[in-house]
């Protein structure tokens, strides 16, 4: 203090004895500080420009020739404040370097961007930029790109990456040779951030990025197990299976070869989403060796993912309350490093569905509140709340969200798979409000829509088959309706759901419709005709070592169950109450369950294409249905 103010001691406490005489100053043990930070705040405002100038330079120079007992981080943030304050701009630029070191190290994401957006800020301005920081601009803009990542900002992770691109003198897509042959690496990593920050936004792109920045790499460059476990990741999120599968079973095998632990973790938790239902052992094995690595090498973005996959994949398996504890354990966990802002919604979003299948529409309804605008996981959360503003009958909010979502993500530049709850939400929105024929033909454009994607994709065999049940019942209903135009429509859909393709064995069940005000309960054909087709198409039923997961309850069409720790009398009046149960001829509730589920990880993929299995084993004797009272 001393040293700032130029002073002597005697004379340093004669000038400061009058503010602590006033109570505007108190004595620590490290010297003084204000009372209040409005006080301090006050002091200096009151400075002319030139005295502020004055005492940060003092400071920064007190900063540089080291001060006792101040820890190393500290004096780094604080020196790249003062030079900053002080018009120093070379020792602004390199404190600024070294301060986002160490706030990178204690995982201060948002204080790291902040330091490296002012090395960018400050780099025009210092002739020696490059060998202060010992990077080119570019590979800033990488880092830069990075941490915006991390810390929520997946728009600007792009904006910094494509700037990076330009630099180099790359643009658009499937020209990986267009960066000179030594910017080859440089321009590869920025094509791996800007294919991360896509994957994340649900754009399209992503995989363009990734496919070129592998292209501008050798086979057994380092980088390339990286690029390729992302490569992974975003295949398995778009729908297509066999390739991710592929992919990260290679970047698996190629990152033990090369020690590169944090590939290994990330291609550990893409075959843990990517792992047959029917084996659940395995695929909680897989999740629980990709999160425990990434946790113990410190990989923080890799950690949030697997915890979000694991808990997507649970509800999968129809193993809701685990589920809920993971996402549970997620929110601690971003809690603990500062993220809850920018990675605890992905958890609340994720727990917020589970709620919902539980029939506890109000809790989900206060999660839905926790997440943030932005990214695919907003657009995700968003397809729940047309679900509940569905199921709550507001069909103006409904419609208001659906266009909500369309801003969030345009279909001419984001996958398919993510703008599916959309479509079903509409078809079942034109059903209940008397639109009969806009139905139809929503059910043949999709219908068309798979048959046009079959041969390019395998996500095209299983995209819509968790509204086959939908389809037929269109279908059927159509059938009835008088005028010929009613039952031409009939006719296609009936012939394009015969030229769909045979469904593998899967536990994931299909959802049914949700009784609505005026849905008509008296025709036995479209039911009978819709539960002939599902049972075409539904899973073996099998033991469950769950204890109150019944036989019975894991053959009926909406397994997700309202509850699954709760008796099948109560889930069945849960179910009836908030209107998600399967009408049936009698106008009773025959299944129970909720409607459509909404995709929930942000990169978690949808159910993958199956086929027709054995018949199902008989199962014990039939008890008589117990149906709530009403």
């Amino acid at each position: 203090m001393n040293r700032r103010a130029g002073s002597s001691d005697v004379e340093l406490d004669a000038a400061l004895r009058p503010a602590v005489d006033a109570r505007i100053l108190r004595s620590t043990a490290d010297g003084y500080a204000f009372r209040h930070a409005l006080l301090a705040e006050a002091v200096h405002t009151d400075l002319m420009p030139g005295e502020r100038v004055r005492a940060h330079r003092r400071y920064a120079e007190a900063l540089q020739a080291g001060v006792e007992r101040m820890p190393e981080r500290e004096r780094a943030l604080q020196l790249a404040h003062h030079a900053h304050c002080a018009h120093d701009q070379p020792l602004a630029l390199s404190a600024a370097w070294r301060a986002a070191d160490h706030a990178a190290a204690v995982d201060a994401y948002p204080e790291h961007l902040g330091l490296i957006e002012r090395v960018l800020e400050l780099w025009d301005q210092v002739p020696d930029a490059v060998e202060r920081v010992g990077l080119p601009r570019d590979q800033v803009l990488v880092r830069a790109a990075e941490v915006s990542l991390v810390a929520g900002s997946p728009r600007r992770a792009v904006s910094y990456a494509t700037e990076g691109l330009d630099e180099l003198g790359v643009t658009g897509f499937r020209d990986p040779h267009g960066a000179r042959r030594e910017s080859f690496e440089r321009a590869s990593r920025l094509r791996h951030a800007r294919g991360r920050a896509l994957k994340e936004m649900g754009r399209d792109g992503a995989l363009e990025d990734l496919a070129d920045g592998l292209v501008l790499l050798a086979h057994d460059h380092p980088d390339a197990t990286a690029v390729g476990a992302t490569m992974a990741a975003t295949l398995m999120m778009r729908g297509h299976h066999d390739q991710a599968a592929r992919m990260a079973r290679r970047v698996l095998d190629r990152a033990r070869v090369l020690g590169d632990r944090r590939s290994e973790a990330d291609a550990l938790i893409t075959l843990g989403g990517l792992s047959d239902p029917l084996d659940a052992d395995e695929g909680l094995a897989l999740f629980g060796a990709g999160i425990g690595l990434a946790r113990e090498i410190g990989d923080v973005p890799v950690e949030i993912r697997g915890l979000v996959n694991l808990a997507g994949h649970l509800k999968n398996l129809d193993r809701l309350e685990e589920s809920a504890r993971v996402s549970l354990e997620g929110m601690r966990r971003c809690g603990e490093l500062g993220l809850t802002r920018t990675q605890g919604g992905a958890f609340a979003c994720g727990l917020a569905v589970t709620r919902f299948h539980q029939g506890r529409f109000a809790e989900s309804e206060e999660l839905l509140s926790r997440v943030t605008e932005g990214g695919v996981t907003w657009a995700r959360a968003l397809t729940l709340r047309m679900q509940l503003d569905l199921y709550r009958w507001r069909p103006d909010a409904l419609r208001a969200t659906i266009d909500e979502f369309h801003r969030a993500l345009p279909a001419r530049v984001s996958s398919p798979v993510e703008h599916l709850p959309v479509h079903g939400v509409l078809q079942q929105l034109a059903v209940y409000e008397g639109r009969l024929l806009d139905a139809g033909r929503m059910t043949r454009d999709l219908l068309h829509r798979t048959a046009g994607e079959r041969s390019r994709t395998p996500l095209a065999q299983g995209l819509y088959r968790s509204t086959l049940v939908r389809h037929t019942s269109v279908a059927a209903r159509l059938a009835e309706e008088p005028g010929e135009e009613a039952r031409q429509l009939a006719r296609e859909v009936r012939e394009l759901l015969d030229d769909m393709p045979p469904l593998r064995n899967t536990p994931t069940p299909t959802p049914g419709w949700p009784p609505m005000p005026g849905w008509p309960r008296t025709r036995r054909s479209p039911w009978r005709c819709s539960r002939r087709r599902w049972r075409r198409s539904r899973p073996p039923a099998t033991w469950s070592s769950e204890p109150s997961t019944s036989w019975r309850r894991r053959r009926r069409p909406c397994g997700r169950g309202a509850a699954t720790a709760r008796p099948r009398t109560s889930t069945r009046s849960t179910a009836w109450r908030s209107g998600t149960a399967w009408p049936c001829s009698r106008g009773r509730p025959a299944r129970c369950g909720p409607a459509t589920p909404c995709p929930t990880r942000t990169d978690t993929p949808p159910p993958a294409p199956l086929r027709n299995g054995p018949r199902s084993p008989p199962g014990p004797p039939r008890r008589p249905d117990r149906r709530p009272p009403g």
